[in-house]
């Protein structure tokens, strides 16, 4: 069963900054909205399989890390 995915204030400023830096980057949104598909698609796999991902010291939070290689 799918589970809701919690992103902390962090992680939405710096998922906003980061598509906003390649926009800048590129003069163009294409690759941001690529890369934005592929933030989506980790939350939607970690809200379905939420062992996924690397441990850190706190146990209840998992790294996810998106790549468009």
């Amino acid at each position: 069963m799918a589970r809701r995915v919690i992103l902390s204030e962090l992680a939405r400023d710096d998922r906003r900054r980061i598509l906003e830096y390649f926009g800048r980057r590129n003069q163009s949104k294409a690759y941001s909205k690529k890369l934005n598909e592929q933030f989506s698609q980790a939350l939607r796999l970690i809200s379905s399989y939420p062992q996924i991902g690397k441990l850190t010291d706190d146990k209840n939070l998992r790294v996810k890390i998106v790549s468009t290689i």
